[in-house]
């Protein structure tokens, strides 16, 4: 797909993300947060950072970060997903609810779910 539509185009830049993500799945995190960062660069570059996929990247490597047991990392890039998200698409969209649930799980991770309840807006 690089070859025909470019490294910058936004298919390419999806399926790059997709990759990420497979290799995400098949436990290859070192891969996949290579990959995702080097997305998610590209695509705050030539989408801008509140891009719909630019955020869904920035989601994707907080879940990366967060298999790694890196929680502090992944709350930061939650946080910001879900800042985003709300900015964006608004408090009750069914992404930035994902978003606050995936707050809650990563609070959870940190032993401190009962702040995430009562921060979460």
């Amino acid at each position: 797909m690089s070859r025909v539509l470019g490294p910058d185009h936004p298919d390419t830049l999806r399926s790059r993300n997709n990759l990420a993500l497979i290799r995400r799945g098949r436990g290859q995190l070192e891969e996949a947060e290579t990959e995702v960062r080097a997305v998610l660069e590209t695509m705050s570059r030539v989408l801008g950072p509140d891009h719909p996929d630019t955020v869904t990247s920035r989601n994707n490597l907080a879940g990366v970060l967060y298999l790694w047991g890196r929680l502090e990392e992944a709350e930061t890039e939650v946080r910001a997903v879900m800042e985003a998200r709300t900015r964006v698409l608004g408090p009750e969209h069914p992404y930035t609810l994902k978003s606050r649930h995936n707050l809650f799980l990563v609070l959870d991770g940190r032993g401190q779910s009962d702040e995430g309840k009562h921060s979460v807006p």
